[in-house]
């Protein structure tokens, strides 16, 4: 789940007054564990129907909100205004759905299994015996359940998390987490612990379509987007499949969660670190086709591409490369 977004606007005093920070986080969290006990006492139906309505009604006015049209506005420069704010009122309707069924998360793998369809368009035998693998999705649907799927497939998963910076609201999650089919790593640090993992035949999840300013300039819609080349080098180190994994909501709580085809390297890549940006351009073209068919459902409140020059007028003016997506 990304960073909630409550405190965003207050940030900058907050960073200059320890007091404010601390009241900020402790609402962050309180807010949250407010949302995951009125969910608790509700059906999934309805607590991911009123965290999607208050969401949409919310979303739009905070800071959050001109990042979110921004990114619609590069991958879709042919969008009107009108268009773009409808796709991104959305968007915040999908983010309030996710955080309304976070209370439901662990009822997932069993009494709320059938509202997930499960497509194998990969051949998961080999994780089933054992074989280690890394997926790689991205923040659409409810992403949440990239932790929560593939114990009902049969194999064994380790996700990959950025711990908040916020610690009462990491404690929150950290509750949640505990009862999931899962096991979690910090980002930070995770290098030889995600060698055990894929050596012990566990598979390593992640999501990737988010800004990673220490990545490679990788398009994404036709423009350079600063992305993580980590994990596909991983997987030519240890020869573990590259397997894309997508979440789809369906219509209310109803999803599908396809497992798709190896990405398989360039065998005339010059170097790993060219074949880990050729497998990686080929997800991000991935993530675009899914992206497009349900722009909605895509989770986009942080900058994804770098800020673009700013033209004789003071506007933004697109790069190139944007033009002629």
């Amino acid at each position: 789940m990304p960073r909630l977004i409550i405190g965003h606007s207050l940030d900058p005093l907050a960073r200059r007054l320890p007091w404010l920070q601390r009241g900020i986080w402790r609402g962050e969290a309180w807010i949250l564990e407010l949302l995951l006990r009125v969910g608790g006492c509700l059906s999934v139906d309805r607590a991911s129907a009123l965290g999607g309505a208050l969401a949409a009604r919310i979303g739009p006015r905070l800071a959050k909100h001109r990042h979110v049209v921004a990114n619609y506005r590069r991958a879709f420069p042919e969008w009107s205004d009108e268009e773009v704010e409808r796709v991104a009122r959305e968007m915040w309707r999908n983010f309030g759905r996710v955080l309304g069924e976070m209370a439901f998360l662990e009822r997932f793998c069993d009494r709320l299994a059938d509202r997930i369809e499960i497509v194998e368009d990969g051949d998961l035998e080999p994780l089933r015996r054992g074989r280690a693998a890394i997926l790689v999705g991205a923040h659409l649907g409810n992403w949440e359940l990239t932790q929560t799927t593939p114990a009902r497939l049969g194999f064994h998963l380790t996700a990959l998390h950025s711990p908040f910076s916020n610690r009462y609201l990491e404690r929150v999650i950290a509750g949640l987490r505990r009862r999931l089919p899962c096991r979690f790593l910090e980002v930070e640090g995770a290098s030889r612990q995600l060698l055990r993992e894929l050596r012990a035949g566990r598979c390593v999840g992640l999501l990737t379509d988010q800004r990673d300013d220490g990545g490679e300039p990788v398009p994404f819609f036709g423009i350079p987007a600063p992305t993580p080349i980590g994990p596909a080098r991983l997987a030519l180190r240890t020869g573990a499949p590259f397997i894309p994994v997508r979440v789809e909501r369906l219509g209310g709580v109803r999803f599908r969660f396809t497992v798709h085809p190896p990405i398989e390297p360039d065998p005339g890549a010059a170097s790993a670190r060219e074949a880990a940006i050729d497998m990686t351009t080929k997800l991000n073209a991935l993530f675009e086709t899914w992206i497009r068919a349900r722009p909605e459902q895509w989770l986009c409140v942080k900058r994804r591409w770098p800020r673009p020059p700013r033209g004789r007028s003071g506007n933004p003016s697109r790069p190139a490369a944007e033009v002629a997506a």
